[in-house]
């Protein structure tokens, strides 16, 4: 299987990821740790909200699940990153693509509604769902899967702010679990085999 790796892109050393990974240790009773024995986040069932109500982690079970967390206005990380889903959702033989999932979570819910976010992902492929909630389900989720995020005042900006955040996808296998991530820099052929192992592991 592939190696797990948490923490080592630095896109994920944003301000907030301390905090969120022990509120993940403590939600998870005992942290689990990497080969380097860096804690792991805990992952877990979520629910938030798409555009076709609500949507919940474990309807996907039985499938590889692909998780990124950003924003509709996020002027670089996103695009590029969903651009990534889009072609390894894209590339996958008839025989995989039904069984992996893909889900764009908000960082950003008081202007992210469940019909822009699934505007918003349709344009880069239609199999990857749009979710969000409020405030403190996102910061449930966010916890529980390690992601730091800042919002910073950006006087210059027509939004008036911008969010730093991670250009990892997470991978969570066909039992709801949490297993490993893809940095931004590991490219798309990474990400599909990865995927394409995960599937392999199902039979």
């Amino acid at each position: 299987m592939f190696s797990m790796r948490w923490g080592s892109n630095p896109a994920r050393g944003t301000r907030g990821l301390v905090p969120a990974l022990a509120i993940a240790a403590l939600m998870a009773g005992a942290p689990t740790a990497d080969a380097t024995g860096r804690s792991a986040p805990a992952g877990g069932d979520f629910t938030l909200t798409s555009d076709q109500g609500p949507v919940n982690l474990s309807d996907h079970r039985g499938k590889v699940v692909l998780l990124f967390f950003g924003y509709t206005s996020c002027p670089d990380v996103c695009p590029l990153s969903l651009a990534r889903i889009s072609a390894c959702l894209s590339s996958l033989e008839d025989e995989y693509a039904g069984r992996v999932s893909a889900m764009f979570i908000t960082l950003d819910p008081e202007r992210d509604t469940p019909d822009r976010m699934q505007r918003y992902a349709g344009y880069f492929h239609p199999r990857i769902v749009g979710l969000t909630g409020d405030a403190e389900a996102i910061d449930d989720v966010t916890g529980r899967y390690g992601i730091g995020y800042e919002r910073s005042l950006a006087p210059e900006s027509a939004l008036g702010y911008s969010i730093s955040h991670p250009d990892t996808i997470l991978l969570v296998d066909a039992e709801g679990t949490l297993v490993g991530e893809v940095a931004g820099d590991e490219g798309i052929e990474a990400l599909r085999r990865k995927v394409l192992e995960l599937l392999d592991q199902q039979g």
